[in-house]
């Protein structure tokens, strides 16, 4: 059996420092060259695997900006920060007070949304705000705190970047609190970084992430409600390199041969290696340093992503790169409501079981269903077989109509790929038409029309989605089978409502001619019926049912006809 798997790409930074300060007398040192020298000697492909799917992601970019509105959305996206401390009190160094963590968003929105008083470029259009919603439906304040003094080597050691000798283990400093992925940003305030209470952060592209890892790491000293680490974290978060990315270490000029696809894949930042904000000319191009921002006279070393002391911008092109990443692999953030109100959640359905472990190859890759858009990884990636997304991803069905569902398979890997909706609320998936999909492929996509009768509207109903091993015996809605040596694939849930048809005359005519309606049908007991004020829509004979009417026409019965509201 084939299949693909591809490795994530973490990236670490050294501290920013005060805002008021402008020059470095030398170039901090970056750990991300390190880094992807040790993926490199993993992995005899990772290059030519990063760079296809650069190239795939480029073409993203190219149609995101070829669809360019005049009015561009502004998106608020929900983050939640986790303060692992060590038993001090609130307040203290190793954990900061909310209002220091608050200070933190207020920066990290501030260079996003270009509202310093020195900031230049562009705004980047993109937000974001503490969650007031858990991932259980419960309220929140998008503030966690955990004593992680029980985790070996956190106390002295700090949280390591993956493993590093005398540091506790990342991923179980994380296990301490971590919500979703798809549906938040994690930040982690530590005391250390391998073992460095100096160090600034590190954080995780969005492509072929790790829910046990993916988010932001910031080093406690860094919360000052002035320090901009924040602000090149989350750059990297959507996808952003070093504007000083060589393709290799980070110590020489990056190649100018092409801008998209090679340094930082960014056109408008020229190549640069890590300088200082008081160097010139540009080495790498042997003249001046180009004009960034001509009204700030900003070049590339004021730039968010380089290293510098004077970062205040992001450019058109990281902009562009950065919101095509939000649609391309964190479009759950955009769904998700850890910035609502807690709400009900679906009725429960039977206890999820799987006969083997869990796989670094099967799982649901992406769900894409009418406002839903949600990218995840496999079964190991995200830490478990079942994952409940029913609380916070959610979208609005209208009874009647026709919907395409897209369901792909972890890095589009073939296996049994399922989907069913509860639409009667009675906690199975057994009753006719609740089986939406039942094949076998790498990716899918079916058309799901929501049954005219039989359904419970207005109320949570629970959409189920199953990508499994197509090595071992097919899954059945509430179990998946694999096979030992490769083990489970997923199987996720979501929260459909659906609500009642609005139909509206187009036409003067009869009620039951579907020339007459917008839908192109005849209005039935559960339609929310409007009659618009140039029509006059007549009822020859018998009796015929709507939920509602709102009649800005007129409506003529001849004699017998009748018209009974059950809304009303």
């Amino acid at each position: 059996m084939k299949y693909s798997l591809l490795i994530l790409i973490p990236l670490l930074t050294i501290p920013w420092t005060a805002l008021g300060q402008t020059n470095l007398s030398k170039a901090p040192v970056c750990g991300f060259g390190l880094l992807l020298q040790q993926q490199r000697t993993r992995d005899p492909l990772f290059a030519q695997r990063l760079n296809q799917s650069e190239a795939i992601f480029q073409q993203q970019i190219a149609r995101q900006h070829g669809a360019r509105m005049a009015q561009e959305t502004i998106y608020t996206l929900p983050v939640v920060v986790h303060v692992i401390h060590n038993g001090e009190a609130i307040g203290t160094a190793n954990n900061p007070s909310d209002a220091a963590i608050q200070a933190m968003i207020g920066v990290l929105n501030a260079g996003f949304r270009k509202s310093f008083p020195q900031s230049g470029g562009v705004d980047v259009g993109i937000q974001f705000q503490l969650a007031i919603r858990s991932p259980q439906c419960g309220s929140a304040t998008g503030i966690n705190r955990v004593n992680g003094s029980g985790v070996t080597n956190y106390t002295s050691g700090g949280i390591a970047v993956g493993t590093y000798g005398g540091s506790a283990d990342e991923v179980a400093v994380k296990a301490l609190s971590r919500w979703p992925n798809t549906d938040y940003i994690n930040i982690w305030i530590v005391n250390k970084i391998n073992g460095d209470a100096n160090a600034g952060g590190f954080a995780f592209f969005p492509e072929y992430n790790s829910a046990l890892n993916d988010g932001i790491v910031v080093c406690a000293g860094t919360v000052t409600g002035t320090n901009k680490t924040i602000v090149h974290e989350m750059g990297h978060v959507f996808n952003l390199y070093h504007t000083f990315y060589d393709d290799a270490n980070e110590t020489t000029c990056p190649s100018s041969a092409s801008c998209a696809a090679t340094g930082d894949r960014v056109c408008d930042t020229e190549p640069v290696l890590n300088v200082s904000c008081g160097t010139t000319p540009n080495t790498c191009t042997g003249a001046a340093f180009l004009i960034a921002d001509v009204s700030l006279n900003y070049t590339v070393k004021n730039n968010y992503m380089g290293y510098t002391t004077c970062q205040w911008m992001f450019t058109q092109g990281q902009k562009d790169r950065m919101r095509a990443a939000l649609l391309a692999f964190r479009g759950g953030l955009l769904s998700s409501g850890g910035l609502m109100a807690p709400t009900a959640s679906p009725p429960t359905v039977c206890s999820v079981s799987a006969a083997n472990g869990l796989s670094p190859y099967y799982g649901v890759g992406r769900l894409t269903f009418n406002t839903l858009d949600v990218y995840s990884n496999s079964s190991m990636a995200d830490g478990g077989f079942y994952v409940d997304r029913s609380c916070n991803q959610r979208t609005i069905l209208t009874r009647g109509q026709s919907y395409s569902l897209v369901v792909q398979g972890t890095y589009n890997n073939y296996q049994y790929l399922r989907a069913y909706i509860d639409y009667n609320a009675d906690g199975d998936f057994n009753d006719t038409g609740e089986t939406l999909m039942t094949t076998s492929a790498g990716s899918t996509t079916a058309t799901v029309t929501i049954p005219a009768s039989g359904v419970t509207m207005n109320t949570a109903l629970r959409l189920r989605v199953i990508a499994d091993n197509p090595n071992g015996i097919a899954p059945a809605a509430c179990t998946l089978n694999g096979t030992v040596a490769e083990g489970v694939g997923q199987i996720e849930d979501y929260t459909v409502v659906i609500i009642p048809r609005t139909v509206i005359s187009i036409a003067s005519g009869s009620w039951t001619a579907p020339s007459t309606w917008s839908c192109t049908c005849v209005p039935v007991a559960t339609d929310i019926v409007s009659i618009q004020s140039t029509h006059t829509v007549s009822i020859s004979s018998g009796l015929k049912q709507a939920l509602s009417l709102t009649l800005q026409g007129k409506l003529q019965y001849a004699p017998g006809g009748q018209l009974q509201l059950a809304g009303n």
